[in-house]
């Protein structure tokens, strides 16, 4: 039965979440001394918003710098994608499963180039 009410409660929070967004929801669950948890959350609350971005924008730079030195070594048509986006702090959500309806959740990143030998 606990495990029942556990998930049950998880279900509800989800989608409170959806409809207020994560950040009201980590607000409310201070206020009622229950610590939200997660690693958004903690960089967040530690860092700040602006931290986070600047943490993922790094992160893209140093992928795309990765991609880059890849591509110098292939030839042919070569297609660049991903999964899905990140909502980092969008209407208060955050990560990629709070709120599908985003178009920056669900469009996903396509970048096409085609790689010719000239040796």
């Amino acid at each position: 039965m606990k495990m029942v009410k556990r998930e049950l409660r998880k279900g509800i929070g989800r989608k409170i979440s959806r409809i207020i967004g994560q950040e009201t929801v980590w607000k409310i669950r201070e206020f009622l001394g229950e610590e939200p948890s997660g690693l958004v959350y903690k960089t967040v609350r530690e860092f700040g918003r602006e931290k986070l971005w600047e943490a993922y924008m790094k992160n893209l730079e140093e992928v795309l710098e990765t991609v880059s030195n890849l591509m110098l070594k292939l030839q042919g048509h070569v297609v660049l994608t991903a999964d899905h986006g990140e909502s980092l702090g969008l209407n208060g959500n955050y990560g990629h499963g709070a709120r599908l309806s985003n178009p920056e959740l669900r469009e996903v990143p396509w970048f096409e180039v085609s790689i010719v030998d000239d040796s």
